[in-house]
């Protein structure tokens, strides 16, 4: 599943239909709302993940996490960190494989098979699944279900991974584009490292302009309880 409305700016916005096609999944809130939420793929990385939790920190922002099983191994104190400012941590799978083949999805998508250490730091109630670029298969969002657990996608997708991904060429175009209640897509793989901050401060600036609020994710998950 990828998104399939682009706008002139690198991101793209979920269509409405794929929302309708798939209930049960969390896209973002589901009335009209002065929030807007972030959330973060790809991760742990030591540089890049470091700078966006000191930059939610600074605006005091709390936002969601879907970490990568093969990098939560080789990071843990930035897990650990992210845990500890109130971040919601869901699992991204182990290795960034997609969740289509029945005989990988289980091994890719079942944070059971991690040290019980990490373990305790993802958000569990309900344990929150994104899969890598979107794409996995009724199966895996089946296993998902079955577990508890909940499928979390987005509204809005930034292309901030992009060696041309520039922030002053985004300012202009977010405002005509953000909308209260959306699920934001960014990335801190850390091949983005140097403008991700920038990006952040231009998301909470144009947020305030519109009279939105960058509001922790917490939030959205209590309005689907």
């Amino acid at each position: 599943m990828k998104d399939t409305v682009r706008h002139k700016a690198m991101f793209y916005r979920t269509p409405a239909w794929l929302e309708r096609l798939l209930p049960g999944v969390l896209w973002g809130e589901t009335q009209p709302s002065n929030r807007v939420y972030l959330s973060f793929d790809d991760g742990p990385n030591p540089r890049s993940t470091m700078r966006v939790a000191d930059v939610l920190r600074e605006l005091n922002v709390r936002a969601a996490f879907f970490l990568r099983g093969d990098r939560c191994i080789h990071f843990p104190t930035v897990v650990e960190r992210l845990a500890r400012d109130g971040h919601s941590l869901g699992y991204h799978g182990w290795s960034h494989e997609p969740w289509i083949f029945p005989q990988r999805y289980r091994s890719e998508i079942d944070p059971d098979l991690l040290p019980q250490g990490l373990l305790y730091n993802l958000s569990s109630s309900p344990r929150l699944y994104r899969p890598p670029y979107g794409r996995f298969s009724p199966y895996a969002l089946r296993w998902i279900r079955q577990h508890q657990g909940l499928m979390v996608l987005w509204r809005m997708h930034f292309r901030d991974w992009s060696q041309t991904f520039e922030v002053d060429q985004e300012r202009h175009t977010l405002q005509g584009a953000l909308r209260g209640g959306d699920l934001l897509l960014l990335h801190d793989h850390g091949r983005n490292s140097s403008t991700l901050p920038g990006l952040l401060h231009c998301l909470a600036e144009t947020a305030r302009e519109m009279n939105l609020e960058l509001a922790d994710f917490r939030t959205l998950l209590e309005k689907i309880r």
